[in-house]
C-alpha cells in the first residue's frame, strides 16, 4: 500500500525505572456515542492534561477524520 502511513511508538517505561516513555490510557465509550463526540472528549482530556505541570506532550493518535481499517493477513 504505497499511500499508507506507518508510525512506530515506544513502549511505556517500566514504573520506577525512568521518567521517559510515559503511560498508556484507554478511553472507552460505553454509551454508543458518535466518533465525533468521542473525539471532542479526547481533545478536552488532552487539553486539560497538557495544562497540568506534571504532564507534558500528551497526545492521541486517534482522529475522527481519518478512516481506520483492520488488516488481517
Amino acid at each position: 500500500m504505497p499511500e499508507a502511513s506507518v508510525m512506530a511508538f515506544a513502549f511505556p517505561s517500566i514504573p520506577g525505572l525512568g521518567s521517559t516513555g510515559g503511560f498508556d490510557f484507554h478511553l472507552q465509550d460505553t454509551l454508543g456515542r458518535s466518533p465525533q463526540d468521542l473525539g471532542q472528549v479526547i481533545n478536552g482530556l488532552i487539553y486539560d492534561a497538557n495544562h497540568r505541570p506534571s504532564l507534558n506532550r500528551v497526545y492521541s493518535s486517534w482522529r475522527t477524520n481519518v478512516p481506520q481499517y483492520y488488516l488481517d493477513s
